[in-house]
């Protein structure tokens, strides 16, 4: 199924990266020529989370996996609880990514394994796989592989300062009386500013976890309480977590190079929401970089850049606040936000 190295490898585009945003855009940039994907791990095997898309993204994939239906959200308030209608499919991030990058081996990408280092002004990149150096000769290269708090990979002689980001743990639970078709959002107080989560997960499982906004540390004891609280007592199959960017990147390309997915700040920093994002820039990325245009400009003129740019700025202010007085503005904010939109929601039906 993957390829093995060889001594000299050359393609037209090398991808760093190959979850859900380098194996779609793989998959995309296929018809217009070589394309060479490269990982440190093997899409799916790490992975250990669900993920929602609205049904439309979803369908518009065209891959086979089991999916649950989602057509309820609760926010939770403390006591106090909002729903909103909604058109959303639960999948297992790890099915998602690995059939994502069998359609993208389908279509004519190859897959390598190994740990991205540096690359050079001749356009060669330079990689570590199982302590030998590898290279790849590249005529464009594009990093998907999430944020990178050392490098500047546009600039690779310019080094930035460490990007501000958000962490969150979750669990994957064998769980028998799982509540089907309602996605359940905490925004209690103790949780500080962040979000806890509940949703069902294809074949009797339901996926928990904490976000933080503010690189909190995971306090276990505050999971285990906040489990009990919900009933959850199943068995843990597979436990994830991770950094999110909470910015988007307003430079995403320079010369031949470019930044697509977590790599370009494509999640919405107050719910942690990106895959739609992605998916819904994958084909304006993959022409852009077939005839060798910028994405900068498009990018932050884009009703994408202006939402997360405004999430981010937003999050920034609700962050300051709670530093300075200790008050979680951010599910006061949230809980405002929503319940103005229920009631525009009424008023509309």
């Amino acid at each position: 199924m993957f390829e093995s190295w060889s001594k000299k490898i050359s393609t037209d585009y090398l991808i760093i990266g190959g979850s859900f945003a380098g194996s779609l855009l793989a998959a995309e940039l296929n018809q217009y020529g070589k394309v060479v994907l490269v990982d440190r791990c093997i899409p799916g095997s790490l992975l250990n989370c669900g993920g929602g898309l609205p049904r439309d993204v979803f369908q518009n994939l065209s891959i086979n996996i089991p999916s649950v239906k989602i057509d309820k959200m609760i926010f939770h308030f403390d006591e106090k609880e909002i729903s909103f209608s909604c058109d959303y499919v639960v999948i297992d991030r790890a099915e998602l990514d690995k059939k994502l990058l069998k359609k993208a081996l389908a279509g004519g990408c190859k897959f390598l394994q190994g740990n991205y280092q540096n690359s050079s002004d001749e356009n060669i990149a330079f990689f570590d796989n199982n302590r030998k150096e590898r290279v790849i000769s590249y005529k464009k290269i594009i990093f998907s592989n999430g944020i990178n708090p050392c490098k500047n990979v546009l600039n690779f002689n310019k080094r930035i300062p460490k990007k501000s980001s958000g962490i969150s743990y979750n669990e994957i639970i064998e769980q028998n009386n799982v509540e089907n078709n309602v996605i359940n959002i905490y925004l209690d107080r103790e949780i500080g500013p962040g979000y806890a989560w509940v949703f069902p997960m294809p074949n009797q499982r339901i996926n928990i976890g904490v976000g933080f906004l503010n690189e909190r540390r995971f306090d276990p004891a505050f999971f285990k309480k906040f489990k009990k609280k919900n009933g959850i007592d199943g068995k843990i199959l597979k436990k994830g977590g991770g950094h999110l960017p909470l910015f988007p990147e307003t430079r995403v390309s320079l010369g031949n190079r470019y930044l697509f997915g977590d790599a370009a700040g494509m999640v919405y920093a107050l719910n942690g929401e990106g895959l739609k994002y992605i998916a819904e820039m994958t084909k304006i990325w993959a022409n852009a970089i077939k005839n060798s245009k910028s994405l900068n400009s498009h990018w932050i003129r884009s009703r994408i850049f202006a939402k997360l740019f405004f999430g981010a700025i937003c999050l920034k202010i609700l962050l300051g606040i709670h530093k300075m007085t200790k008050l979680n503005f951010y599910g006061i904010a949230t809980k405002i936000s929503i319940t103005i939109k229920k009631k525009l929601e009424k008023i509309k039906t």
